[in-house]
This record gives structure tokens, sequence and C-alpha cells, in this order.
């Protein structure tokens, strides 16, 4: 008997995140509205303040495939023949004087000269390269470095074999690498304004904040924009605030990823809103009421269905509880209250299948439901406030919890709303 009211009152409890049909006031409640087909929400701009570490730097940008510093064809070479600088090992950045950038890169100079168009062999060298940049990102669709300026020490002197002897060559190519320093510094400065050209910003934004936005099942962050601004360099790494267009979805049972697009929008948006919409199918509560209905009876492994009755009325179908022919069924509609919680009314119970006192006492345990089912609230608000207190490296500051519609459908139970207030993020 106390089983028997246990599985019904848990069950009552997970069909209370269920819904219902048209629209009815009594008292300080109401019914939640059917709606065959709930719409995504629109994206809306959140302002996120963003703080990004020298060493998550380094990180990211040691990723980068394309290596090379300088790098010149036979045609183009001040040498006279082909030669590249290239970064061989990982780079560390940090801040320098008047909000500059300072990389140390371990680098690799490889050369080939030419006599009479012949191949000479090939001069080999590798050299730590320092270099200081201004990183200029007020406008960040239109970033680019100024003020380029390096300087070098040899890591492993170049040389070039000569009938299979190494040649010392590094009195002459620290000759010819000084009288064409503008040249190389022109060529370098060229080459880092090609990586920070749009299309490769948004590719970096793609492979680095992309997995860590979706890097849950049932989390998804849809990015469709971003814009930066108030960009700084401080000691410790690098800020921004970032205004991105986007939206949140929840759905328990989804494995697909996010919607990640990060191309650069303008926008004039003050006011920080993050939409969002929870889908929680039918066959996730089936799910959910079958795994604590086997918990409580493992001996009775039972079989939950939740099903639509058109536009009028949910059924919840739980048989199995107490051996095979045991059955107990609820016709319900869920009601929002005034307070914002989530409820249930009940239309209808049945008890079928109970044998002996068991079946005694069915009518004992309608009333029960009853009077449980009265009682019964869900604050999904709560649930929201719970899931951004837990969101990991990503906190949101003063914020503002609106839940404004609530749906249901033959497929399951949706959330609509957004979470006003800006958020951070660490890395």
């Amino acid at each position: 008997m106390k089983n028997v009211k246990q599985f019904i009152v848990y069950a009552i409890f997970l069909c209370g995140l269920a819904s219902c049909a048209r629209q009815v006031r009594d008292g300080d409640f109401e019914s939640i509205v059917f709606q065959e087909d709930v719409p995504e929400v629109k994206p809306t701009f959140v302002r996120v303040d963003v703080r990004v570490s020298f060493d998550s730097l380094n990180h990211w940008l040691n990723r980068i495939s394309d290596r090379a510093l300088y790098k010149s064809t036979e045609s183009g070479s001040f040498l006279g023949f082909p030669m590249e600088i290239a970064q061989q090992g990982p780079l560390k950045i940090s801040a320098g004087k008047s909000s500059e950038l300072v990389l140390d890169i371990p680098t690799v100079f490889d050369a080939t000269p030419q006599i009479a168009g012949f191949s000479a062999g090939k001069i080999h060298g590798k050299m730590q390269v320092k270099m200081s940049l201004a990183l200029n990102l007020s406008d960040f669709s239109k970033a680019n470095v100024s003020n380029l300026a390096y300087s070098y020490q040899w890591i492993e002197k170049p040389n070039v074999k000569v009938a299979g002897f190494p040649i010392n060559a590094a009195p002459v190519v620290d000759q010819l690498l000084a009288s064409k320093k503008d040249l190389i510094t022109s060529g370098m400065q060229e080459r880092l304004n090609a990586l920070l050209e749009k299309r490769n910003l948004e590719g970096i934004f793609q492979s680095t904040l992309g997995p860590f936005l979706a890097s849950g099942n049932m989390y998804h962050f849809n990015v469709f924009g971003l814009q930066l601004r108030d960009f700084q360099i401080n000691p410790l790494g690098i800020s921004a605030q970032c205004w991105i267009q986007s939206n949140f979805n929840f759905h328990p049972m989804r494995t697909s990823a996010s919607v990640f697009f990060p191309r650069f929008v303008e926008t004039r948006e003050s006011e920080s809103r993050l939409t969002f919409r929870a889908e929680l199918p039918w066959l996730f509560f089936e799910d959910l009421m079958k795994k604590e209905m086997d918990r409580l009876s493992p001996l009775h492994p039972t079989k939950v269905k939740i099903q639509a009755n058109g536009e009028g009325f949910l059924t919840a179908k739980i048989s199995g509880f107490q051996g095979n022919g045991a059955e107990f069924k609820i016709d319900f509609l869920p009601l929002r209250f005034s307070d914002g919680r989530l409820g249930i009314q009940v239309k209808n119970t049945q008890v079928d299948g109970l044998e002996g006192v068991k079946a005694i006492f069915s009518k004992k345990i309608e009333r029960k439901i009853m009077q449980n089912a009265q009682k019964f609230r869900f604050d999904a608000r709560g649930q929201v406030e719970n899931w951004v207190k837990q969101n990991g490296q990503m906190s949101v500051v003063n914020p503002q919890f609106k839940l404004e519609t609530f749906r249901w459908n033959t497929k399951g139970f949706y959330v609509l709303g957004e979470i006003g207030g800006h958020w951070t993020l660490m890395k």
C-alpha cells in the first residue's frame, strides 16, 4: 500500500511539468495553452565581459596552423633565393609597455642559396625571436597590428654544408638580415595583419569559443553575431566587452551541436538580455518516471506512457508497479499560479488491476492522489536560477529572470523567457 502511494504521488510530481489546453482563469491560477508549433525565441544581444589570461592566449595562438613569420620566394627574396623564418615550438605572449604585446617565439631559419642557377645547399639555423607590437582593436572588424619591432638571438647558428662539411654562415646571414631589417619587419607585419583579417578572426572564434559554448548536450547557446568593445591589455591578459547576438535553448535528449556563426556585426545595443527556450519531450518524463518507479519496486518493472489527447488534456498511464495487471491512469491539466509556480488540475483518475486488500483501498488511494495534486507546486524559476548559478566559468551579474510563456503540445512541454543582466567569462 505504501509503495503504491509513493508511485502515484511521484507520477503526479513529474506529470506536473506537463501542459494543458485552452486559456482558463479561476482564482489565483490559469491553465497553460496548447500550441502545436512552438517557435524558437528570437535572438537578442547579451553583454559578456571577457577576461582572458595570457596562458589561455598562448594555448590558442599555438594552435594556429600557419606558423611562418616571414616567407619569400626566389623572385621576392632580397637574398635572391627562397627564405623562411617560421615558429618552431610554443610561443609566449605577455604585456609590454604602453599597452603593447610582447611575443617570445622559438623559430627556425631556412634558406636555399643558388649559384649560377644551381642549389648551393641549404642554410639552416635556429633563433629566438622577440617581437613587440601594438594591437589595434578599436574596430574589431578592421583589426590590425602596427609599430612592430623585433630582435633575435641564435640558438643554433646557421650553417651550410660544402663538400659535406658545415660552414658557419651566421656572419653573412646577420649582415643580410640587418641590411634588410625594414623589409623583414614590413613582411612580418603584413603576415600578422593577414591573420587578423575578418574571416580569419571569425574562424578563430569558431574554433575556440564554439566548443566552449556547446560543451553540453542539454544546454545550447546559439550565436549569430558578435561585437567587441573596450579592448584592453593588462599585465595578466586581455579584456573586452563582447556583445553576442544569441539565444539559449535546453533540450535534455538532443545531441546536435549549437548553431555558431561568429560573424562581426554592428550594434548600438545597450540592454543585455538572453532569450531562452526549454523543450522537455514527453519521452524525457517517461524515462524519469520509469527509473524512479523501478527503483522503488525492482521486482515489478514499470511501463510509463504520457499522451496528449488532442488539445483537451494529458493522460499519464503507469502499468506494472504491482504486477503485470496493475495500472494507474491520470487525466490532468497543468496550471500556472499567480506566484509563477506550476501545478496540475486532475480531471480523472483510475486504478485497475489491484488485487485483494489493495483493491479494497483503491478509492482511498484515488482520494489521496487528489489531495496531493492540489498541494503540488513546481518552481520553474528556481530551476532556471539554479542552472545560472552552476554555469561554470560563465556567471551572470544581477540577473533578472522572466518566465514569459508556457506551452504544451503532442511532443512535449515548453518554457520561454529571458534572463536580464550581463555576464562574465574568465579563461
